[in-house]
């Protein structure tokens, strides 16, 4: 009974439909891969060439911009937003392995910003001898009319006046060049629709009428395609090719955009009927562009419109409409400021290529890097102020903690004099001060302009955030002794605003997989060079945040300890971020330049502010620092190194730290007994600090524990020694810290030996640390920036 009915379901009308419909579709797609493949995989060589594509961080362009790498082109990434262009440019560098893929910061919608981005093609190491291609890709759609700093609806200064001043700017370089050169836009069969173009009220308001978002977009890709036939015929007996490849429909972000403009019901309609009949992905719809671009057997001629089955289109009536054509020119040239221009260039041709000048006011402009460079003296200016003030109010607090019972006795001094403590918090305070006076200065360049950083300022606004909250759960734990629990939950919550500004600023979570597992698996498994680890990396961040704010505060218990290691540490990070800027050349376009930067805008306060703490710190020490600074500290550390990209390479400046916390793990997690407080033994007669023990009964020894004794007795890193008591066996052992581990290997010595120890030994990490960064990731990633 149950088959039969099985039987019945299997051939209803229904599911021999749907089943008739998967297999249809099943086989149209392993068809259209097919031919596809076979049509559109070029794999020349493009070494020497050089492309500037625009849109490059997403979608279609990223597809371009990586497929020309991957024939070693020079790619030129002219991109709106320059920090998700140096995440994609870092993702397509580590697929490609080629590092002549360099961002531009270009927002077509901007007339000055493409200004800029001309301007600087033409000197430094930016200076391009030759250009062989131009792919016009950026386009946008809005669900609102907004309009630039000129007054001009942002979709058609970015679909189309953007391109018409790019190319009008870049013509003079392009005409005085003896190779051939290829312009490609991109289009649709859009414009081959019955639309008309009315250049009456092309920019209008329209106020009466609702603002139709698709509708705008349809006209600026139609103003596209007519601007593009029209620059095809001037430039016909040149050395430049103009064409246009349509892509179809595509997986992106802009057919999103288009979704989002259409009633709901045809939006689902339209997604249907683009599932079944050829939605593309990327890796596909990239091949008409390619093969427009850099295929050799193109025939060199102008004007060619080629579909995604790479066959020639004809034109529509309104693109063939020479009078409109040139109204459009006309109108153009008004509306981007490229009269002058043009005119010199018509003047000059067949002579040296025009030298692009400054801006519309002929001033001279400073560039980012040379900004960030002079933000980063004033941000040096300032921690000096910083340092000298902390000094002053630490000599004034002491007598005032003193007076409110906020001191700590030092138990490895005889006397037991109170010690002011957490002054910490004043260090902390004075830094945060310096840091808020500073916010203005990275961004002077930007005031009063559409172009705004905000992705930076939210980078340095949730550091801020985070570190604030760092310290307010030190402070809490010095006046309420919180528990163990309580430091690991939240550190993870402070960390939450830093990580979601990381998530929206669309930053990278891709990691390169090691050479070494990478051949280790091959013969099971083929990995490729990165994997995007997506939510994994933002647990790994969070797990970062926790071991650093803690790490400083597990490894301590003598005087200088947490702020010299801190030191230290600071130090050396910062020397890292300053090799890194001088290798990347000052190019603020490059990967790591801005990361580095503002990296050293948190660190140079931070040292100076911990500099004068160690002052007072170190033996004998005048102040305690307390758990408020080991927070600071650990979260400031965290922090630069996610907002700079270089966690792994923190991790090798926390060697000592890591030892430590390595080494504490039994103690930590109870597998053996731990007492209250680790810290040295001090002998009074002899003024000198020994390695301090717990006692125990064996029987309290979890197996874990006992394996744990064992193996670190074998390897003689661990005292260990019983002894019976009132008839019951007891262990001794020295309490589980790299400060013990060290008086068992040198035996007893003074306070400020032992720091002095702690410190070189922190040093000597340090230098390991740069060893390994510099000479030995080689050996481990295939590409180390």
């Amino acid at each position: 009974m149950a088959g039969r009915r099985l039987i019945q379901g299997l051939t209803s009308p229904w599911s021999v439909g749907f089943s008739a419909f998967g297999l249809a579709y099943g086989g149209y797609h392993i068809w259209d891969s097919t031919q596809s493949g076979t049509k559109y995989d070029l794999h020349e060589d493009l070494a020497g060439k050089t492309y500037i594509v625009t849109g490059a961080t997403s979608g279609i362009g990223q597809a371009t911009a990586e497929e020309l790498a991957k024939r070693n082109a020079r790619v030129i990434m002219a991109c709106r937003n320059r920090e998700k262009c140096v995440q994609v440019r870092r993702d397509i560098v580590l697929n490609t392995r080629n590092k002549q893929v360099y961002c531009r910061q270009c927002d077509l919608e901007d007339f000055d910003s493409i200004r800029t981005f001309v301007q600087k093609l033409s000197k430094g190491k930016f200076e391009l001898d030759r250009i062989d291609g131009i792919v016009h890709n950026a386009a946008m759609m809005q669900s609102e009319r907004q309009v630039n700093k000129d007054g001009i609806e942002k979709t058609i200064a970015t679909n189309h006046l953007g391109s018409f001043l790019l190319t009008g700017l870049l013509l003079d370089k392009l005409l005085a060049q003896k190779n051939r050169v290829r312009i490609v836009f991109l289009n649709s069969n859009i414009i081959d629709r019955k639309c008309d173009l009315k250049l009456a009220d092309f920019n209008s308001d329209a106020s009466d009428k609702k603002f139709d978002g698709y509708e705008v977009y349809k006209h600026s890709k139609l103003a596209s395609a007519l601007f593009s036939k029209e620059l095809a015929e001037r430039l016909k007996d040149s050395n430049i090719n103009v064409l246009v490849a349509d892509p179809g429909r595509t997986k992106s972000n802009l057919s999103a955009q288009m979704d989002g403009q259409t009633f709901f019901l045809s939006r689902w309609l339209l997604k249907i009927v683009s599932f079944g009949m050829g939605e593309r992905r990327t890796e596909k719809a990239v091949r008409p562009v390619l093969y427009a671009l850099c295929d050799p057997e193109t025939v060199e001629e102008n004007g060619l419109f080629i579909d995604r089955e790479r066959t020639l289109q004809p034109w529509n009536e309104v693109v063939l409409d020479s009078e409109k054509r040139q109204k459009l020119w006309n109108l153009s040239v008004s509306w981007s400021r490229l009269a002058e221009h043009l005119a010199q260039l018509k003047s000059d041709l067949g002579e040296a290529a025009i030298q692009i000048s400054g801006d519309k006011k002929g001033g001279i402009t400073v560039d980012s890097a040379t900004m960030s460079l002079l933000s980063l003296f004033i941000n040096a200016g300032l921690s000096a102020v910083g340092a000298v003030i902390c000094y002053r109010l630490i000599l004034d607090y002491i007598p005032i903690f003193i007076a409110r019972k906020m001191y700590g006795n030092d138990q490895c001094k005889v006397s037991n004099a109170p010690v002011p403590e957490p002054m910490g918090v004043i260090c902390a305070a004075v830094y945060l001060i310096v840091m808020f006076v500073f916010i203005p200065f990275p961004f002077i360049e930007w005031i009063g302009m559409d172009t705004f950083p905000y992705a930076k300022l939210l980078a340095i606004l949730s550091g801020l955030i985070s570190i604030s909250t760092a310290i307010l759960l030190g402070f809490a734990d010095d006046m309420l002794d919180l528990r163990w629990r309580h430091k690991l939950l939240f550190p993870t919550l402070s960390s939450l605003p830093l990580l979601m500004v990381y998530y929206v600023s669309g930053n990278s979570t891709t990691v390169i997989v090691p050479t070494i597992v990478r051949h280790l698996v091959q013969p099971f498994v083929v990995l490729p060079i990165t994997i995007n680890i997506s939510f994994i990396y933002y647990i790994f961040m969070g797990m970062v945040i926790v071991f650093c704010t803690n790490a400083i505060n597990i490894l301590a218990g003598i005087n200088g300890l947490e702020s010299g290691q801190s030191l230290v540490i600071s130090a050396s990070v910062s020397l890292f971020n300053l090799v890194q800027v001088y290798r990347f050349g000052a190019d603020e376009n490059a990967a790591g330049f801005w990361h580095h930067i503002i990296s050293l805008y948190f660190l140079l306060p931070f040292t100076a502010c911990t500099a004068v703490l160690f002052y007072f710190n170190k033996y004998p020490s005048r102040v305690f620092v307390g758990d408020t600074f080991c927070y600071w500290s650990g979260m400031t550390l965290a922090v630069v190194s996610i907002l700079g990209h270089f966690s792994k390479t923190l991790m090798l400046f926390f060697i000592p730290q890591t030892i430590n916390f390595v080494y504490s793990i039994p103690q930590l997690f109870h597998l053996v007994p731990c007492p209250r407080h680790r810290l040295p033994k001090y002998d009074a007669e002899s003024d000198t600090v020994s390695m301090s023990v717990a006692e125990f009964k064996k029987s309290q020894l979890k197996t874990l524990g006992s394996i744990f004794i064992t193996i670190c007795r074998s390897i003689r890193i661990l005292y260990v020694e019983e002894f019976e008591k009132d008839g019951e066996i007891y262990v001794r052992m020295n309490n589980l810290t790299i400060i013990n581990l060290v008086l068992k290997f040198f035996g007893p010595m003074h306070e400020s030996s032992l720091n002095g120890l702690l410190m070189l030994i922190q040093m000597l990490c340090s230098c390991l640390a740069f060893f390994i960064r510099f000479y030995l990731a080689s050996l481990f990633y295939d590409v180390v920036e």
